[in-house]
This record gives structure tokens, sequence and C-alpha cells, in this order.
């Protein structure tokens, strides 16, 4: 089923409308949406969820202000997501108030969402590199104190720590796990608030992460475990290169090349013809909402003010180390992967850990590019896959 058929607004539909599994959109509430949108108006994209989640914010107020205080949580935190995802097609204009406005607004409405959940949320600063990089720890409210199984996780290209409190954050919380979720250059917060952008070595970004997790006393030292979402799926892997301290690792999806990815939109690119590659990007961004989104987004997480050089600094995001890596891995691979079609296989190729290439078949509902639209099915076969390979079958939240 389609939801709309302009492919972007299709897949970011489907993205939002997974979380609400956990309480983060409401199916009726994103249909009504995608009906409204046309394909490619960007403006008219942020108009829409903007309005909604505008609206959802003054029904959270009321409620609250009557001290309807699960009612005020659950709608802040669908106003939080549709903030979040309302910039999406902005970017052309990295300079457009509208993308701090709408992150400002979705972080306040998720730290008003987060009194009235089902689990212990806390914002926490992270010390970065004389700064801190923001972040949230969450646990299922009533587990147990003491040192639990560490989930530390990260995003991609475009999502951000919000959106992982949800998933995989959520999902790992309620199997007993200690979750520690942040944005790291390039991402959410970080890039808005400061425009630090992306950077090759991840490894320089997660080690003061797990140096922060092995502050805390509910953290076990021996069982942390790292996720990267998407991009994060390159990511991670870098990380893991290097840092020992991770016993399981998840690439969700496998990706080792993120310039081969970019560079095959764009095959004009890959000769360093300018020109060429200038004229086939014009063309593109015209026509399709994907290429116009990716191109746009990229200039903005990676520091550039050119398509051209986009492209071209996404070179050194490459698992080149990925034997270097000793834990073990889990590499995904979706049937209808749509972004990193052979990336995984590459990914799990180049790891001499012990490793699993795990195919997420359409047919179980799992099939779309890190599980969108399916956060329960999805999280199951992460987890069931996590919970064994850090050996937490007995834990009890």
């Amino acid at each position: 089923m389609k939801l709309s058929i302009d492919h972007s607004h299709h897949f970011e539909l489907l993205r939002i409308l997974g979380h609400a599994y956990y309480g983060g959109s409401d199916v009726q509430e994103v249909l009504q949406i995608a009906g409204r949108l046309t394909p490619g108006d960007d403006e008219g994209w942020y108009e829409a969820w903007n309005a909604l989640a505008e609206s959802l914010k003054v029904t959270a107020d009321e409620a609250q202000e009557k001290g309807h205080l699960k009612s005020a949580s659950q709608t802040y935190l669908r106003a939080a997501m549709y903030f979040m995802i309302s910039d999406f097609y902005l970017h052309a204009n990295t300079d457009d108030p509208r993308i701090l406005a709408s992150g400002r607004a979705s972080r306040a409405a998720f730290m008003a969402a987060i009194p009235g959940l089902d689990f212990e949320v806390a914002r926490v600063e992270i010390p970065y590199e004389g700064a801190w990089l923001p972040g949230y720890v969450v646990k299922k409210k009533g587990t147990p104190a003491g040192k639990r199984p560490t989930l530390i996780c990260h995003s991609g290209f475009d999502g951000n720590k919000e959106e992982l409190v949800l998933f995989p954050g959520m999902a790992a919380a309620e199997r007993g796990y200690t979750v520690v979720a942040f944005d790291g250059p390039g991402q959410g917060e970080v890039v808005r608030e400061t425009r630090r952008a992306f950077r090759p070595d991840w490894d320089k970004v997660v080690s003061p992460v797990i140096d922060f997790a092995l502050t805390r006393a509910d953290v076990d030292p021996s069982r942390i475990a790292l996720l990267g979402i998407s991009l994060g799926g390159v990511l991670a892997p870098i990380a893991a290169a290097k840092d020992r301290r991770i016993r399981a690792l998840v690439a969700n999806g496998g990706l080792y090349s993120f310039y081969d990815v970019v560079s095959a939109r764009f095959p004009e690119a890959v000769p360093a013809n300018r020109e060429r590659f200038d004229q086939a990007v014009n063309a593109a961004i015209k026509t399709d909402t994907m290429s116009r989104w990716a191109i746009n987004h990229g200039k903005l997480v990676f520091g550039v003010d050119n398509a051209f050089d986009y492209v071209n600094s996404t070179k050194p995001y490459v698992a080149a180390d990925a034997a270097q890596v000793r834990a073990t891995t889990l590499v995904i691979d979706s049937e209808q992967e749509g972004f990193f079609e052979g990336q995984p296989q590459k990914l799990y190729d180049a790891l001499t850990c012990e490793k699993t290439l795990m195919h997420f078949p359409s047919s179980e509902a799992v099939g779309e590019h890190c599980q969108a639209g399916a956060e329960a099915a999805g999280g199951r076969k992460i987890f069931d896959w996590l919970d064994e390979a850090m050996d937490v079958k007995s834990v009890k939240p």
C-alpha cells in the first residue's frame, strides 16, 4: 500500500506512522495529512505538519492545565514527532529560521511529554571535546536498581535522539536495558544549534558516550551494545573498530560505503566533473523529491554550501577497518531497502568477528529501510538477537 505516489513522501509517512506503536503518532492523524499533501510540495509538507503539531500543543496545554496529565503527555509526544518531521523538506536554505524553530518546538513538546510516559526518560549532557552532546537515558519505570545491560544508540543522516527514545529506546527499555540515546555531530539538536557537521572518525563521538555511560550505576560495563540506524549503519562499525568496550553491534541497515550510495544517484560526480555534476543535480532536484531532499539536507549536515562538495565529502564514510571490529555484530539487510542495496552484504563480508547477516523480509512486514512502519515486528527480530548476544535472556524489567 502506497501512502503517496511521491516515493519520498511515502517513506516519511510510513516512518511517522510506525511511531504510533510507542505513541509518537496516531494513525488517523497521519492518514489525514497524507490525503492533503501534494507530491513534491515542500512548503505544503511543512505547513500541514506544523499546523497539526501546533494544534496538538494547544490541546496538550489545555489538558495539562485541567490536570489530565496522561492525556497531556500523550498529546505532547505526538506534537513533538510532528514538529520534528515538519521541517524535513525545508533545507534548501540552511538558514531558514523554521529549521531551528521546529527543532526547538519538538524538543519542548517532548520534554513536556516525559512526566506522563511509562518510562523514565532523563535528559543528559555528555562531555565531548570541551563541550557536550545532548542525550537521554531511558529505562522502564519500576526497573530494579543495579547494573543493567546497556544499549547506546545513535541515528544517521536525518534522525534525532527524541525519535530514538521511541525506537529502539522504548523497545530496549521494556526488555530491561538501560538506554543511552544521543545526537552526535551532524544530527538533530547538535547540527541545528551548533552547526557541528558529521565527522568520519565516529569513534571520537561514541567513545565519550561510553565513558559517560560507565559513570552510571545502572550500566553493566561488560554488556554494552551499540546500535546505529541508517547512515549509523556505517558510523557504528567505524566506532566499534576502535573501541573494544562494545560487546555487541547492530548496523540497521548495514552500510559499507556512504559515498558509493550517494554517488550512485549522481554518477557524474564520480569522474569529478563539476559542470556535468551540477547539470545532473539541477535537473534531478526539479523533479525528484528524494534527490532534492538528500542534496539539501546533505549540505546542512555535512557543513558545505553546494551539492558537489557534499557528495565528495562523503568519501571517508567507509567501514575500511571493519576487520578490526571484535563485537558480535548483526548486519540488517531489508528486502525493500531502497537506499543501501548491496551494502549490507559488503559490510558483512568485510567483518571478521562473530557476525550475522539477517534478512528482513516484506512477508514479515519488516522489509522497508530501518523497518519503517514496523517497530513491533522489527523490534522483536533485533532484540531477540541482541538478548542472546548480550546474554540477557533472564533479565526481567
